[in-house]
Parts: C-alpha cells; structure tokens; sequence
C-alpha cells in the first residue's frame, strides 16, 4: 500500500490519459481509482464506485468469476484478458472484453492490479478482429505494468519530479536511486552561450 500512496497522483494521471475506460484495484477487490471513459460507460460516477467492492456493482454470480480471475492475475504476476457478459446492479448490461494486469513493487510483489477495458456489446468480431483488440489492450496494459517507472521531467528546466512531489536536479534524482556518479562538463554549444569570447578564442586557435 506504501507503493501505491507514493504513486497516487502520477497513477491517476496516468489512468485518466488512458485512450480506453481504466480502473484501479486493490488486493481486496475495491476500486482505487477510475478514469472518466470508465464513469460513462458503467455510467456511475467515481464517488460511487471509488472504495465499493463489487458486490456493491454486479451480480454475485459475476463476482465469483472476477475475484478468481485477479486471484489468478495476482498468482501468476502477468496479465489476463477475459472477455464477459455483465450485468450492473444499475440494470445496465453490456459485453465487455478486459485485460487487467499487476502492479509489482521491488520486492516483485503485486500490491494492485490495473485493468483496461473495452465494450464490445454490439461488435460482431472475427476471430482476427479479437485478436487484434487482444493486443491492443495488451499494448495499453504494457504501459500500465510500468506505471511507477514513469518519470516526470519538467520541458523547460529538466527538473525531475519525484516521489513526494518535489522538483530536484536529474543528476540528484538519478544519484539518489541508483549508484551512478556524475561529473560536470560543458557543450560546445552552452559554452558558446556562457562564455563567447573564450570558446570564440578556442575555435581560432
């Protein structure tokens, strides 16, 4: 859970970037997190569902399904994709097909699973057009596997944002985690900038 408090915001963003309907979930089922394409197509709002089980949502003989497909996500530590007819306490029914996967912390231990998912009620899918939604929410899950590996730097001062928020040299940030040491040089091009007379000399010479 320490992992996906640090990670809150950089999550959310992320999840709420997402091209398909996404969600968030903990070890025990309840939603984290919800991104706007996921409110409108369940067409529940994220205060609704944000901390609910999914007894709270579906049916009970649906949930049986789900809570053995995370249990087998969380086992195996790699993605699913399941394709199922649900039913929402709403009265909303659709067909959906969903890939979720874990979130592995650096103990390699899931503390979360992401889903993407997409409705496929009124598609009439060939075996090669399922195939190829598969390895679309494949590609989408692929980002979501590596969502505390995401790095925010700043486009105009290079600054990297780190965990708690904060804004810090790229040399601090990369020093902090890792065991690379920097020296300091200057480019041609920043020296010409910062000291014109002096690389001016340099390149007559």
């Amino acid at each position: 859970m320490i992992d996906l408090l640090i990670n809150k915001d950089r999550l959310q963003t992320i999840i709420d970037d997402f091209p398909l309907s996404a969600f968030l979930i903990d070890l025990s089922n309840r939603y984290l997190m919800v991104n706007q394409k996921l409110e409108n197509l369940f067409e529940i709002t994220g205060d609704e569902l944000l901390g609910r089980s999914p007894y709270d949502i579906y049916s009970r003989k649906l949930v049986a399904r789900l809570f053995v497909q995370n249990a087998k996500v969380i086992e195996t530590n790699k993605p699913l994709t399941c394709e199922e007819r649900i039913s929402l306490l709403k009265g909303k029914t659709m067909k959906l097909l969903t890939t979720k996967s874990p979130i592995i912390n650096d103990q390699g231990k899931a503390y979360s699973i992401v889903g993407i998912t997409t409705d496929i009620t009124d598609r009439e899918m060939s075996k090669k057009d399922r195939e190829r939604l598969v390895i679309e929410l494949r590609d989408a899950i692929s980002i979501a596997m590596n969502l505390d590996k995401i790095i925010t730097i700043c486009c105009s001062c290079n600054k990297i944002r780190n965990d708690k928020g904060n804004w810090e040299q790229i040399d601090l940030n990369i020093s902090i985690h890792s065991e690379i040491k920097f020296s300091h040089g200057i480019c041609h091009e920043c020296g010409i900038n910062l000291y014109p007379d002096y690389f001016k000399e340099i390149e007559e010479d």
